[in-house]
């Protein structure tokens, strides 16, 4: 192996983890670009308890050679922990990225497809907690090489699964979470900053959940009814027993 290959190796290897630590990180970083580009996210309609695809894409023309994006579930007027992005139990998506599809910004030259074999983990995407579990779904990939990849407007960024609560109803979003980026060798090599990435350059990603009669309450309303039934019954064996107290101490 060249001097050059090790170097680009020490390179990449270090763009991504330090991608996924920032994409973990609570704190505000340094002041970045703001991005010029857009990203447009499918709106998907669903009743209660289903799950739906959202395709993201990269609708500039702009060359990239690294992205590294958290997407954030917001509730606009639904409960709460509503909808999720579906998980594989391990702390990643359900839906793997799609590497191999020939849309995507990287197809053929994805870093992390081409180490899937290898690690795994660098094929998948993470889903971690923000605000409740599962809101928050981070992909991070950059070219093997480092140099650019050409674009037309119109490449797959991403696809993930979302899924809603039986008891769901209501409207949710995605937004980006800190710390989203993305790069290319011309801005990389002027030693400039990555280029952030704001709620503006985010087209679409409207989740609407429709209400399904007669779906079974939330676990914590049983509680809560429960206790109630279980007070009143309690405040009614006490009446009915002062009543047998009072009776039998009643002279007849």
């Amino acid at each position: 192996m060249t001097s050059r290959s090790t170097s680009l190796n020490w390179v990449r290897f270090a763009l991504v983890l330090l991608a996924l630590l920032l994409g973990s990180a609570l704190g505000t970083s340094s002041q970045r670009v703001t991005a010029a580009s857009v990203l447009s996210a499918t709106n998907v309609t669903i009743n209660a308890g289903e799950e739906a695809t959202i395709s993201v894409r990269w609708t500039s023309t702009q060359p990239i050679n690294f992205l590294n994006t958290a997407f954030v579930l917001i509730e606009d007027s639904g409960p709460i922990g509503g909808v999720s992005f579906k998980s594989n139990g391990a702390g990643f998506a359900f839906l793997p990225p799609p590497l191999n599809d020939p849309n995507y910004v990287f197809a053929g030259v994805s870093f992390a497809a081409m180490t899937a074999a290898t690690v795994p983990t660098s094929g998948l995407a993470s889903v971690y907690l923000t605000n409740w579990d599962d809101d928050t779904l981070l992909w991070t990939d950059t070219t093997d090489s480092l140099s650019d990849a050409t674009q037309n407007g119109n490449k797959l960024w991403i696809s993930f699964t979302i899924s809603s609560l039986p008891t769901t109803a209501g409207t949710y979003r995605i937004k980006f979470g800190s710390n989203s980026e993305y790069d290319n060798d011309a801005n990389f090599s002027a030693g400039n900053p990555a280029f952030a990435l704001t709620d503006a350059d985010l087209d679409g990603g409207l989740i609407t959940v429709n209400a399904v009669s007669g779906a079974v309450p939330e676990p914590s309303m049983v509680v809560v009814g429960g206790i109630l039934v279980a007070a009143l019954g309690l405040r009614r064996y006490k009446q009915f027993g002062t009543t047998k107290e009072r009776n039998r101490t009643t002279p007849r």
